[in-house]
């Protein structure tokens, strides 16, 4: 009586702390939304470990992507960049060493995860105004770095895959990663992802 009295008390705590943290940690600029679901729902089939969408789903949500558009670019823009606080990371890595906690929070490698997904889906047609902030994230270092991504994989996944010369020209060698050594392949000269423009 008295673990599963700690437990749900835990998870309390936790839960408020994630809502804390989600409100101090937001950006303030809400996601664009198409038939009454965010951005985050259409690419969530193309990013999120242990989902099995079908093919159906998958180009349903490609096309709320490409509907949602230009709209998409501003908060696409910020997500490739993010970086979480330590606080953050703790936590994340806390609760999903816990798996019994009722809420997932993103890191910013999910966030960028998405972000190189929407890209992907926009193309060079839709994402090509965001082709310069893209090299200039890539040029001076994008977002969060962790033992499997290097602070610019995603960003230079996205922009290969938006214009694979502007990718080039921005100082992107094949099958290397300049920034830090690290031998990364953007996923346009790889394996490419499930929202690939295929």
């Amino acid at each position: 009586m008295r673990k599963t009295r700690s437990a749900v008390i835990t998870a309390l705590v936790l839960a408020a702390l994630g809502v804390i943290l989600s409100i101090l940690l937001s950006t303030g600029e809400r996601e664009p939304v198409y038939q009454g679901k965010t951005l985050t729902y259409w690419l969530s089939d193309f990013c999120v470990p242990g989902r099995n969408p079908t093919r159906e789903k998958l180009e349903q949500d490609k096309l709320a992507v490409r509907q949602i558009g230009t709209n998409a670019i501003p908060i696409l823009l910020q997500w490739i960049s993010a970086k979480d606080v330590p606080l953050k990371l703790e936590i994340v890595d806390f609760i999903w060493r816990h798996p019994w906690v009722p809420f997932r929070l993103q890191s910013a490698v999910d966030r960028q995860s998405l972000a190189s997904s929407g890209f992907s889906i926009l193309g060079k047609s839709q994402a090509g105004p965001a082709i310069p902030a893209l090299v200039k994230i890539v040029r001076t270092g994008g977002g969060e770095r962790t033992s499997g991504y290097d602070n610019v994989t995603f960003p230079m996944w996205a922009l290969a895959d938006v214009d694979l010369e502007a990718a080039t020209n921005a100082g992107i060698k094949f099958g290397t990663n300049r920034w830090s050594g690290t031998n990364v392949v953007p996923i346009s000269w790889s394996a490419p992802p499930a929202a690939a423009n295929k």
